[in-house]
């Protein structure tokens, strides 16, 4: 990065005719002003380069970046759930009124599915796992539709100390499920 700009300088300081003379500020017309400021331009990027990589060459040695990890959010065991509680759960998803038992089935079915993403062996299905979280939506009543985007959202929180992979697709899930019909006639 140095050599690019050690060559844009010299570049600017051979249009303005530098040398190894120096030159006046009546010497330098007006028309070498726009060059001169382009030089300074310059000088003052490679001088906020240059501090930047030392600061984050230091920063670096001081102390070593290790990658987030996302442990005890959830157990392998518990993708039981997902089968055995399927059926309940997409009732629970159809009612109009919820009871307490039905909320319980709904949080903790989309905590499960949501804290999957956490598994290391679940990394390489990612997209799958957004595609099912928003399958849930298809006929859902309207008070199920709120419980379950609340209970995503706090579940997607939980992902945001886990890595980079992992916290994309939460930031994609809770995006994915905000979007709304578009009115055409507006």
């Amino acid at each position: 990065m140095s050599s690019i700009l050690c060559n844009s300088l010299r570049a600017c300081s051979r249009q303005i005719g530098f040398s190894q003379q120096t030159v006046s500020s009546q010497q330098i017309g007006s028309a070498h002003r726009g060059n001169l400021f382009c030089l300074s331009f310059h000088l003052l990027i490679a001088w906020v380069a240059l501090f930047v990589i030392d600061h984050s060459v230091s920063t670096a040695q001081d102390k070593p970046k290790a990658e987030p990890e996302c442990k005890d959010l959830i157990n392998p065991d518990d993708l039981i759930i997902l089968r055995t509680s399927a059926q309940k759960f997409r009732k629970a998803m159809n009612k109009g009124n919820l009871s307490q038992a039905d909320i319980n089935v709904i949080k903790e079915f989309a905590r499960v599915q949501v804290l999957q993403m956490s598994l290391e062996e679940k990394r390489k299905s990612l997209p799958d796992i957004r595609k099912t979280v928003k399958q849930n939506f298809l006929r859902p009543s309207q008070a199920a539709t709120e419980l379950l985007l609340a209970e995503i959202t706090k579940q997607c929180k939980k992902l945001l100390n886990c890595p980079l992979p992992v916290r994309l697709n939460a930031v994609l899930l809770i995006g994915e499920l905000n979007q709304t019909q578009a009115n055409l006639a507006k």
